[in-house]
């Protein structure tokens, strides 16, 4: 009994402060320590009883500073269940990217992922607006979301391609947002200091509303001091055709399609010398993703991994001026990772 009344009070605060938080007006400083709250609170004390007004605007100062020092770069592959939210901030709140939303295929939710992981983190790290969202391609999956993130927060950019922006679901987004910009093969992209290239679909595509993965967009960029290569959902035939001709190198590999079979070939996967692969999965999911022979695959050019099937939240932080990634304890040394897994 004891227990349930903790859980309902836990519940009751938390509808609490959920309620607070669409109240308009608000203003998204950022998450800060337990420590410096407390003394928030003292410090608000003071300016009750002795108008210690100074006091105040040093500790707003003060948050605002510990909020704003954010001096890596960071990419965040969210725990979206069976789909892709992958985020790219850059250092000091230059510019953050948001790929994909997640979504559901089947069914609904009132409590979406979106709502209860992707905003809270943005404004946990202090934005009060997305700088840029880039849809790869229309299915659900990726984009199901979408519509609701750009009413929860305002989004500066949607990038997508000249196909998939026909969509409904896009077509809510591209509504919503300032800036509509449609991207192809050999496009480039800049999201504050960071510069990434369109690798895949090129312009010519067959237009084919059913073959969405096809029309995957394909991102290769350095993040910090690490190269990377985000595959969307692209398949074999993009991988072949779109990717490989350009001899890339990558040290972290956003596994293609959730870590199926029909992604992630060994010719690519031996052509990158990849560091890391991070893999987005729904825990027990219908697909079998991620799949074992793309694990083989991994494991056989001595590639670690890590799912958020099995993690929840990844994220890396490659350091600007370190010569060693922060790699927050998922990814053991590659010594002794030569299986199929972390």
């Amino acid at each position: 009994m004891p227990h349930a009344t903790f859980d309902d009070g836990l519940q009751l605060l938390e509808n609490g402060l959920v309620s607070l938080s669409r109240v308009p007006g608000q203003i998204v400083t950022g998450a800060f320590p337990s420590w410096l709250a407390l003394i928030g609170i003292v410090v608000m004390l003071t300016v009750i009883v002795a108008k210690r007004w100074l006091a105040a605007a040093c500790w707003f100062v003060t948050v605002f500073g510990w909020c704003w020092y954010q001096p890596n770069y960071r990419v965040v592959m969210f725990d979206v269940g069976q789909g892709d939210a992958i985020l790219i901030e850059t250092p000091f709140h230059q510019g953050a990217l948001l790929i994909d939303t997640g979504g559901r295929i089947f069914g609904k939710t009132t409590n979406p992922p979106v709502r209860r992981a992707i905003v809270p983190y943005l404004h946990a790290r202090g934005y009060a607006r997305l700088d840029t969202l880039l849809l790869t391609h229309p299915d659900m999956d990726h984009v199901g979301d979408a519509p609701l993130l750009s009413q929860l927060m305002p989004v500066g950019r949607l990038i997508t391609t000249a196909t998939s922006v026909q969509h409904q679901m896009i077509q809510k987004v591209a509504k919503q947002v300032q800036h509509v910009q449609l991207v192809a093969a050999d496009d480039w992209l800049r999201i504050g200091p960071a510069k990434f290239q369109v690798v895949s679909p090129k312009a010519q595509t067959s237009g084919d509303p059913t073959k969405t993965n096809a029309d995957s967009i394909v991102l290769y960029g350095k993040i910090g001091n690490s190269s990377w290569l985000l595959t969307g959902d692209a398949e074999k035939e993009a991988e072949e055709k779109n990717i490989m001709p350009r001899q890339l190198t990558a040290d972290y590999l956003k596994v293609g399609h959730h870590g199926s079979k029909t992604s992630s070939t060994p010719a690519l996967i031996n052509s990158l010398h990849l560091k890391a692969a991070l893999i987005s999965a729904g825990v027990d999911n219908r697909y079998g993703h991620p799949h074992p022979e793309t694990l083989a695959t991994l494991a056989a050019a001595h590639v670690p991994w890590a799912s958020t099937s099995e993690r929840g939240m990844l994220w890396v932080e490659p350091g600007q001026n370190k010569q060693e990634d922060q790699l927050f304890g998922w990814l053991p040394t590659k010594e002794q990772s030569s299986n199929a897994g972390p």
